[in-house]
């Protein structure tokens, strides 16, 4: 099973977190970079957005984060049929608007990763509320 990760990120600023990463975690990751195709083909508002592509290069699933564990790898690997929900991004176009402005790329770190970002809105039916401090090191921390 191959995992690339897709961006429209340049590649120098991609190449940072990827080597960074493989340096504080042990991973050699793969990745396209300066995407725009691969997007018109999945388009989506929020990130991650996970395609999930079987052997007959048939697309079985298109997630959110959620749905990524063991089982459901290990139903994509022996062909077996993953009966997940479609991500629908468009669900909370709202909250991706107000986010998007937010976002910013912390280059100090040598790799892009979110600062901080903070939304207030109205009830919207089927958005889940959260709250999540990730903090990248050497040493593993607990998300909470």
């Amino acid at each position: 099973m191959d995992i690339i990760g897709v961006t429209s990120d340049r590649t120098e600023i991609v190449e940072k977190f990827l080597n960074n990463y493989k340096n504080n975690f042990g991973i050699n990751m793969i990745s396209i970079t300066e995407d725009q195709e691969i997007k018109k083909l999945f388009p989506h508002y929020q990130i991650p957005h996970y395609v999930w592509i079987n052997k007959s290069g048939v697309v079985a699933a298109i997630t959110t984060a959620d749905y990524v564990n063991a089982e459901n790898v290990r139903k994509l690997i022996l062909n077996e049929t993953l009966s997940l929900p479609t991500k629908n991004d468009y669900r909370d176009v709202a909250s991706y608007k107000a986010l998007k402005t937010l976002v910013e790329i912390d280059e100090s770190r040598n790799f892009p990763s979110l600062k901080a970002y903070s939304y207030i809105g109205g009830y919207q039916k089927d958005v889940k509320s959260f709250q999540r401090h990730l903090y990248i090191t050497k040493q593993r921390i607990p998300q909470g």
